[in-house]
């Protein structure tokens, strides 16, 4: 027999957590609601994130290495659920998101999916920042918070890359596009990203390093 779908739901935070609330938010509003939230939090993430979880049925649990590649495989070692979804904490999930992503990737027997999502300005100046379809357009969602995946997975393609401090996601999703996984792109729409002052893929010549340095060790 076909054991049932429990989704863990892992959320990183690191030394900001303002918008923390509105993400939790979006993962208990889902109308196919996780069976396991946890908040990843980092050695700066202030001590009220602990309690901030709680209020919301979370489990707040401290990254035992620093870095966002290292505090996603830290949720993905502790999730107890066989599927597993990401939320940065300063996006938000459709409420749909997973009941759309479940029920496709059972139907179709694939082992992972991603949908689309749409930007959103917040901060100074950000807006500004970028043409007009770049928050009107949707995309595809090749980032962890678009993305339903087996817990599996993981032993095939790997855990993402600690030697990569922001493009160990892009990297990730290069190994999953190129193995032997089973999975598919939505048109659902399934994530907002803020687009913010913060943002790590801000850090222009850093990350332009980083998957340069990605590309090199593919060709090698």
């Amino acid at each position: 027999m076909k054991p049932s779908a429990t989704i863990t739901a892992i959320l990183c935070v690191h030394d900001d957590p303002a918008w923390l609330p509105q993400a939790l938010t979006s993962v208990v509003g889902q109308t196919r609601p996780a069976d396991e939230i946890l908040v990843v939090k980092s050695a700066q993430t202030p001590d009220m994130v602990d309690g901030l979880a709680k209020q919301f049925g979370a489990i707040a649990v401290q990254q035992e290495a620093p870095g966002l590649a290292a505090a996603r495989n830290f949720g993905i070692f502790l999730a107890q659920g066989n599927m597993v979804a990401f939320l940065d904490c300063d996006d938000v999930w459709e409420k749909d998101k997973t009941a759309y992503q479940l029920h496709h990737l059972e139907a179709a027997n694939l082992d992972a999916v991603t949908g689309q999502l749409l930007r959103f300005a917040d901060g100074a100046g950000e807006g500004g920042a970028y043409s007009a379809a770049h928050f009107t357009e949707t995309v595809p969602a090749l980032t962890p918070g678009g993305l339903l995946v087996k817990k599996s997975v993981f032993d095939t393609v790997g855990l993402f890359d600690t030697r990569y401090r922001i493009a160990c996601d892009h990297q990730w999703f290069m190994r999953l596009t190129a193995g032997p996984v089973q999975w598919e792109k939505m048109d659902n729409l399934v994530l907002r990203k803020r687009i913010h002052p913060g943002n790590l893929s801000h850090r222009t010549a850093e990350y332009r390093r980083e998957i340069m340095e990605i590309l090199r060790e593919r060709q090698i």
